[in-house]
């Protein structure tokens, strides 16, 4: 062989040797760029699982607070009703107590006629003799007459202690409705503390018209978007009433707002019938 040739083959055996081992560092790199890859793949789906999970948690924990903010209002209305009968009853029974007093007022009166006609019935018994038997009759029948009349200022006393003793009831009863009306109001704070979604919020809705443009039943109770948002005026917690003319569908809560269109929840559904694209929605009839 040529000295040439030699050069040429030791060059070869040279570059072929050169481009081995950079394919070997290149390949080592590559497997050690793939492995960190997959780890910071793994890492992140982890990540995105457990964020899902605590989101879904909050999601739930939201609910439960508003259901239970709906709860607690719902207390307070009936215990509200419930003093404001009992103050009725307490009110009719002050009537029946003052008729009662004018009642006994009226039999001391009938009382104080008859002792004073007794008195009557024996100066006449003194000055006619020869009257004393009439006289006497008539005041056998006025005894009688006053006895009934302290037997019926007894009856009257009693039913007066019945009524003091039922006032006495119904005040208690009154206090102790205060109470309970007070610890439901301090729950209510408590919740919508909790919630972020202010009382007047949920009470005090301005009148806002929208339409339904998208409505999704595949996940229960189901979720629609209104064309309406921060912009009209719509925040979290108002509420719509749907229909379609003169068909009403049911109730959707606000639980996103974006400039221009929002997100609602269906709290209520009219059996029968169906929330859909082009529905017409208002937060008041």
């Amino acid at each position: 062989m040529s000295p040439i040739a030699r050069v040429f083959s030791v060059l070869n055996l040279i570059l072929a040797a050169s481009f081995l081992a950079w394919a070997s560092t290149t390949l080592a790199h590559s497997q050690d760029y793939k492995r960190k890859y997959e780890a910071e793949q793994a890492a992140h789906q982890t990540t995105m699982t457990e964020k899902d999970a605590q989101i879904s948690e909050l999601e739930t924990l939201r609910d439960t607070a508003r259901n239970e903010a709906e709860t607690l209002r719902s207390e307070r209305d009936s215990a509200e009703e419930r003093a404001n009968r009992v103050e009725g009853d307490l009110s009719q029974s002050r009537s029946d107590l003052s008729e009662a007093q004018a009642n006994t007022q009226r039999l001391t009166n009938s009382v104080d006629a008859i002792q004073e006609n007794n008195r009557q019935l024996q100066g006449d018994k003194d000055r006619a003799v020869e009257a004393r038997h009439e006289a006497e009759g008539a005041k056998e029948t006025a005894e009688e007459a006053q006895q009934e009349a302290e037997s019926n200022l007894v009856d009257a006393q009693g039913e007066i202690d019945s009524l003091n003793n039922q006032l006495a009831d119904k005040e208690a009863e009154i206090v102790a409705l205060n109470g309970t009306i007070s610890e439901l109001g301090t729950q209510l704070t408590t919740v919508v503390e909790l919630t972020g979604v202010s009382f007047d919020q949920i009470t005090a809705q301005p009148a806002i018209d929208a339409t339904v443009v998208r409505a999704v039943h595949d996940i229960s109770p189901g979720l629609v978007a209104l064309n309406r948002g921060s912009e009209s005026g719509v925040k979290v917690g108002y509420t719509f009433e749907i229909y379609n003319g003169g068909q009403y569908k049911g109730q959707v809560r606000v639980e996103n707002v974006r400039p221009n269109m929002c997100t609602a929840l269906v709290t209520t559904a009219v059996s029968g019938t169906q929330i859909g694209q082009g529905d017409s929605a208002a937060t008041r009839l």
